[in-house]
């Protein structure tokens, strides 16, 4: 298996303040630009748990902050505009030096999720099937109620946001059954692949299932599970999906939401559908992770719920036949829950940030270059 280590650039900001109306949000809503460019995000200090764990600091700047639980992101090919999932709906961050922000979808049902701290939330996983179709996978409903939602959008920020029931196709749910003793939601980790979208889902935790949609000349069909990944791996919460070098689909599993870190990886094998291996990565609460297309390094995203000192930005070299991965740690993130890779090859990171009694959005978009 080929080389997985991780060189990370960070994360810029720009001010963003989306109003949304009851019944929707007026193409009004003005966002708050940073002065001049952008602001340099500070990294805090690493904990003395980390003391052994290799830190190359990479620089970060925001690009955007003041969202209300950034928990998707996606980047639409051509233009190069992020699509951020947020509790509000699907905001659009145009792909200049402004990062004006664009209400583009609203309408979802939204949810709760956790215990200490608690989040509301909205659309999760996103993904682009082409440069105009929108992937968003569904948060907000109960188990087995959750669906995985087509959207056609255009090179250019609407005038008016659409509402999520306009899709184009609405595929699901995965309702209690033989497979899922609870029925599935939650459509997190999104992650399309050869015409098929796999996304991960919390309902029956005695499963972890990765489920997949096939499209057909452009039309879904059903979704159904597909892997499940608590089976094999003995740890809760599918979350992430990336795709190696040799075709292996690589699944993160984010474990229990507590202070011990059990995160671990899971490589399946697609061609049978097959787990082939599990590697320890001795992160707390892995959420996403994504692999650079030039250099092929191994990115991961720690959540660290519980401790969110301990959370950020990491790459795994998982380059050999050993149970745990090589860890380095590249940059210190408040409850980071989103990576995307830019056509010029940089990061961008979504951040829920601090759930605490302040009522304003916590939520930011880090730019992060590998230079």
């Amino acid at each position: 298996m080929p080389a997985f280590s991780v060189r990370t650039p960070l994360l810029t900001l720009i001010c963003i303040s989306v109003a949304l109306c009851a019944t929707g949000c007026s193409s009004s809503s003005t966002p708050s630009n940073a002065p001049e460019d952008t602001k340099t995000s500070k990294t805090p200090a690493v904990s003395p748990g980390e003391s052994a764990r290799p830190f190359v600091e990479l620089p970060a700047t925001i690009i955007a902050e003041n969202l209300d639980t950034p928990a998707g992101l996606a980047i639409q090919p051509v233009t190069g505009d992020i699509f951020v999932a947020t509790v509000q709906g699907i905001v659009r961050l145009d792909a200049d030096d402004n990062f004006a922000a664009h209400p583009e979808i609203i309408g979802f049902p939204k949810d709760m999720y956790g215990a200490g701290p608690t989040y509301n939330f909205g659309p999760l996983g996103l993904g682009f099937l082409d440069e105009s179709t929108l992937v968003v996978g569904g948060g907000g409903a109960s188990d087995g109620e959750d669906v995985i939602r087509f959207f056609t959008v255009g090179n250019a920020p609407l005038p008016e946001p659409m509402n999520a029931d306009s899709a184009l196709h609405s595929v699901g749910p995965i309702a209690e059954g033989e497979q899922s003793h609870r029925g599935e939601g939650n459509y997190f980790g999104l992650h399309i692949h050869d015409g098929t979208v796999f996304v991960t889902s919390h309902g029956d935790d005695t499963q972890g299932w990765v489920s997949r949609i096939k499209v057909i000349d452009q039309k879904p069909e059903g979704l159904e599970p597909f892997l499940p990944s608590k089976t094999f791996t003995d740890t809760d919460g599918p979350s992430g999906i990336a795709f190696l070098p040799d075709g292996s689909m690589l699944v993160s599993q984010t474990g229990e939401l507590h202070e011990r870190p059990d995160s671990v990886l899971a490589v399946v094998d697609l061609s049978t559908g097959e787990f082939v291996r599990k590697i320890e990565t001795g992160l707390f609460d892995v959420t996403k992770i994504v692999v650079h297309p030039s250099s092929q390094k191994l990115f991961a995203l720690d959540f660290a719920w519980a401790t969110p000192g301990e959370g950020g930005l990491f790459t795994l070299d998982i380059d050999s036949d050993e149970k745990a991965a090589v860890v380095t740690k590249h940059a210190a993130l408040v409850h980071p829950a989103a990576i995307a890779i830019t056509d010029s090859g940089e990061l961008i990171v979504a951040c829920v940030g601090h759930q605490d009694e302040n009522p304003k959005p916590q939520g930011t978009i880090h730019r992060i270059s590998l230079e």
